[in-house]
This record gives C-alpha cells, structure tokens and sequence, in this order.
C-alpha cells in the first residue's frame, strides 16, 4: 500500500466548507492580495503626488532666485506702465531688443511651466496659490504681444499653454480667504 496516495485520498475525500466553489483558504488568500495591490496603488499614487508638490516647490524657489526672469517680470511692467505697445516688441526688426528678450524670456518660463502643470509634472494648486497674480497680469500685459507673435510667425501655439493656464485661472480665481489677526 502507497501511504501517499491513502493520504491524498483522506484528504480529497473529507468534506471541507467551500465558498462558490472554492475553500476559504482560497477567497482569503485571494482578498488579502487584492487589498496589498489596492494599497500598493495608494501609495504610488500619493507618492507621485507628493513628487508633483516637490517639484513645484523647487521651481517656485528657483524662479524667485533668477535675476533674468525677475527683471523681465519688472521690464514687461514698466512696458506696459509707459506709452509703449508691447506687441511692437513681436515684429521681427525688434527682435533682439532687450525688451522682447525679456518678454521671451517671461512667456518661455511660464510657458514650461503650464506644458509641466498640464502633463501632470508640477502640481497646479501649489502655482496658482504662489503665482495666480503674476500669471493673470502677465498673460494680461502681454496678450497683444503673443497675438502679434502669432500672427508673424504664423504659429498659432505659441504660448498656447502659457495662455490656457492664465485664462483657466482667471475663469477660477483664488477665494478670498477671512484673515484673523492676533492681538499684539
């Protein structure tokens, strides 16, 4: 007599409690994997948020340590302040003035910026809450400027994210929030 096979056959030939059809050592075995995956994507994904934050916040930090986009913001103002139209800094003779250097360079740092919001790179609610103002003065101090360049160079995306994101805000503004103060 094989003692293997008289045990294999005890065992198959007990009656175990089963659940549709399957022991319950299965359905358990099976539940506790479904709930390890579900909470390996949890984590992935509130690690993938974290990471958008992360890197919002170092490019906020960034930002406001460049001198050259600092004084382009500061240059647009002053365009837009004085009797001069900005959207002569597009056409082509003035091209390489320092003025639509700077305007350039204001709108390509902006610009990355949306196309990183908009591919999921840079968390949107971090930017709005740290450059909402910027970006909606910006896009409004510049909006003939990106017409003209457009329009010259016949690109109709250029600044096109740039110009999603300003518009996007502004349809959505910030909330006023109640500031408390503390007695002194």
């Amino acid at each position: 007599m094989d003692v293997g096979k008289t045990i294999t056959t005890i065992q198959c030939s007990e009656n175990h409690p089963t659940f549709l059809g399957e022991s319950y050592g299965f359905w358990c075995q099976n539940v506790i994997l479904l709930v390890a995956a579900i909470l390996a994507y949890l984590a992935i994904r509130s690690s993938r948020a974290i990471e958008r934050r992360k890197a919002a916040a170092e490019v906020i930090f960034s930002s406001r340590k460049d001198s050259e986009f600092l004084a382009s913001i500061h240059k647009i103002s002053e365009i837009h302040f004085s009797d001069r139209n900005i959207a002569t800094f597009a056409k082509h003779d003035n091209n390489g003035s320092p003025e639509a250097q700077s305007i350039r360079y204001a709108l390509n740092h902006y610009e990355y910026i949306a196309v990183g919001i908009q591919q999921g790179i840079y968390d949107e609610d971090i930017f709005k809450h740290s450059h909402y103002t910027t970006v909606v003065k910006l896009y409004e101090h510049t909006k003939s400027y990106i017409d003209e360049r457009r329009r010259l160079t016949e690109r109709p995306t250029a600044y096109q994210e740039f110009e999603c994101l300003a518009c996007r805000w502004k349809e959505n503004p910030l909330k006023h929030k109640p500031i408390k103060s503390v007695p002194v």
